[in-house]
């Protein structure tokens, strides 16, 4: 979290994914149920929202919410049957609610009129991204913080959009949300025949609010996904609506690869491929770089070259990139080229000899020819084809990526070595948590934030295949905005349904 004082009052948080460590939300371990169920989902949302009364209170106050506070808040939030049987959405309300009631006095000022030097609030502006299973969490976020916004004040009419405190109003808006290819393999996955991995937080979730009602609550969607991703336990949820259209705020766009090909996740050389010093070969490059320009036009507070910055802007050190973070937006020229081949060969597009750098930063993808379906269709028949091709004539074995390929803990001897490793170093973590426990004084053990355990193994093959893939750390970022106070928490190019 980036202070006020390096920031002004941008703010950005990060809610690691299901399945690895959150001890704020006391999840402290890599978790074999969260990575295949998604358990302790809903409370990293909660947690996401929390953080919009956190910068609230330290605006006003100038001290954050307590673990213990942000604890107590997570429980009464939390979908709860014991509780006269009332689930998490009127939960989350009465929460929100209460300590948006609470600040009141202490926000009244700045929302009138503050005093002498200090700057009005006026709203509050966020900027959400997601991939995986951070995407679905990325848009039950923006599902549930419409359900915080105050009723109608008559019957037909649409609800403001704001928070509201002692009769006054905060506008609130998600100025950009951005979507990494979204599989909700939240519960039960969908390879059990009645399942379709849409249970607890992500159901119901996955539709973006409704126009009629909340209009303009969400500024621009973007949603990356990939075109040849084995859908079977990997199903993609569209941001289209039930009726077929999409709504206003949001593009959909088809990329080249994998669901990690997309949010990132294969390391260089991983399977024999993208054999780079850097990452400048992954394909996940260009989702990156695209992602970034999106959200930069859409006004997210994000950081760009020095040399870029207006002169006015060069006075906050914070928004300057650093040279080492630039280079992870490298891409190479193979890269490029096998991109820009992938867009001719497979979708008809033709690419310009030159592109002017003014035009470049307002690209918009073309419409596609047909529906999300026909689109990933057609990029399945070319990937069935080239693996048809590759087994019936042996091709594969000689491939350059398959000789590269290292069998990296995949020997049974070589894995049983490295789990050894692996259970020293979390008997470690357990023995400083331990120590922890025993340093903490009773009475504030609530605050106590355990030491993150180390990364489960996952398995490795022997040699790789186009379909074996890691997945990724998922997650959700949230920025927020807060008027002439901009609070945040945290491109596209070839094919794009409308």
């Amino acid at each position: 979290m980036m202070t006020a004082g390096e920031t002004g009052n941008i703010f950005k948080f990060y809610m690691p994914g299901v399945g690895t460590p959150f001890p704020e939300v006391n999840d402290p371990d890599y978790s074999t149920m969260g990575l295949v169920g998604a358990v302790k989902g809903e409370d990293r949302i909660n947690w996401a929202l929390l953080r919009i009364i956190d910068v609230l209170m330290f605006s006003a106050t100038e001290k954050w919410l307590t673990t213990a506070e942000s604890r107590r808040s997570l429980k009464e939030m939390s979908t709860s049957w014991n509780r006269l049987w009332f689930g998490g959405s009127h939960n989350r309300y009465e929460e929100f609610t209460r300590l948006l009631n609470g600040l009141a006095p202490k926000l009244m000022p700045m929302l009138i009129q503050p005093e002498p030097g200090k700057p009005k609030l006026t709203g509050i502006k966020l900027y959400v991204y997601g991939f995986s299973r951070g995407a679905v969490a990325a848009r039950t976020f923006v599902r549930w913080l419409s359900e915080l916004l105050p009723p109608p004040a008559a019957e037909g009419e649409k609800p403001p959009q704001c928070l509201q405190t002692g009769g006054m109003q905060l506008p609130v808006s998600v100025e950009f949300l951005g979507l990494l290819d979204t599989v909700a393999s939240v519960g039960v996955a969908h390879v059990v025949p009645v399942a379709d991995g849409h249970m607890s937080w992500a159901d119901g979730t996955m539709e973006l609010p409704d126009d009629e009602t909340y209009g303009g609550l969400i500024k621009k969607c973007v949603h990356l996904v990939s075109g040849h991703e084995q859908r079977l336990c990997f199903p993609l949820d569209s941001v289209r609506r039930a009726n077929g259209k999409y709504p206003p705020c949001a593009t959909e766009v088809v990329y080249p690869g994998m669901h990690s090909d997309i949010g990132g996740g294969y390391p260089p050389g991983d399977q024999g491929k993208a054999n780079g010093e850097n990452d400048s070969l992954l394909l996940s490059q260009v989702v990156l770089n695209d992602l970034y320009s999106a959200s930069f036009q859409a006004g997210a507070p994000l950081k760009v070259p020095v040399d870029t910055l207006p002169v006015d802007l060069k006075k906050d050190a914070w928004r300057a990139m650093h040279p080492d973070l630039i280079k992870q937006f490298d891409t190479d020229i193979p890269l490029v080229n096998r991109f820009n081949a992938w867009r001719e060969l497979t979708l008809g597009q033709t690419t310009p000899k030159t592109f002017d750098p003014e035009a470049a930063s307002h690209y918009e993808p073309p419409a596609a020819g047909g529906s999300l379906e026909t689109v990933i269709a057609e990029q399945m028949a070319w990937i069935t084809a080239w693996r048809i091709d590759r087994y019936a004539r042996g091709s594969m074995l000689k491939t350059p990526f398959y000789q590269r390929a290292k069998n990296t803990e995949a020997l049974p001897a070589a894995r049983k070595a490295a789990e050894v490793i692996r259970d020293k170093e979390q008997e470690k973590v357990l023995s400083a948590r331990q120590n922890q426990i025993a340093n903490q004084p009773p009475d504030r053990m609530d605050e106590l934030v355990l030491q993150p355990g180390v990364k489960i193994l996952t398995q490795r093959w022997i040699k790789p295949s186009c379909s074996t893939r890691r997945r990724s750390s998922e997650r959700i970022t949230t920025t927020v905005t807060v008027s002439r106070i901009t609070w945040r928490s945290w491109c596209w190019i070839p094919c794009c349904s409308r």
